[in-house]
């Protein structure tokens, strides 16, 4: 077991299928994952604390955040005021930057409200990292992410790097701005994604937005 340290901690298992030696076979994607996760430390990142197995079973230990995400904020409590909006913005790009300053760099590639948990005291964390990839220059073409916050050079599978991160983010603020997903005014995120991948074109703001 590989725990770093005693703290409250959430733990999430994850089900692995036996490999032909018989023992349990961790998906490429896991395994990018926890590489990613382990090795980030910022305060606007949820801590990774460790991971163990036990028979077909990955257990993955991460800091608890008691405040639960930012998506189930809106979805109870509508549209944040101006200050949290700036205050939690601030936080989300503080991680962001942290991310895309590494070396190699740190693509999040699946930011929304979900995936942004909240502490006590106002405090704003990224979390879910099983879409991240560390990057080297080289531009990705991998269709990956949750569709409304994908950039258009994602959804047309085009060369991207950081700015498609941006992109989500964008939209993550518009999210608290509006307390609604971005393109909400579609009926499914197909029909989000198409006009997203051929308008190209900005999420829309409320009118009272400077």
């Amino acid at each position: 077991m590989a725990v770093k340290e005693a703290r409250v901690m959430k733990e999430r298992q994850v089900h692995l299928e036996m490999g032909d030696e018989g023992r349990p076979h961790v998906p490429e994607m896991l395994e990018r994952e926890v590489s990613i996760h382990s090795r980030l430390s910022h305060s606007n990142i949820v801590a990774f604390l460790g991971t163990d197995m036990l028979a077909d079973k990955m257990h993955i230990f991460l800091e608890y955040m008691s405040c639960g995400s930012l998506y189930h904020l809106l979805q109870t409590r509508g549209p944040l005021q101006e200050l949290k909006t700036a205050s939690y913005a601030q936080q989300v790009l503080e991680g962001v930057h942290y991310l895309h300053t590494r070396k190699p760099s740190v693509l999040h590639r699946d930011l929304k409200t979900a995936n942004i948990l909240l502490g006590p005291n106002g405090v704003v964390k990224l979390a879910d990292f099983g879409c991240a990839k560390r990057v080297s220059g080289t531009a990705m073409h991998t269709l990956r992410g949750s569709v409304q916050w994908m950039a258009p050079e994602v959804l047309n599978q085009q060369p991207y790097g950081k700015t498609a991160d941006i992109w989500s983010f964008g939209c993550v603020l518009v999210e608290m701005i509006t307390g609604k997903a971005p393109w909400g005014q579609f009926e499914t995120s197909i029909a989000a994604m198409i006009h997203v991948a051929t308008v190209q074109v900005l999420p829309p703001l409320p009118e009272h937005v400077a």
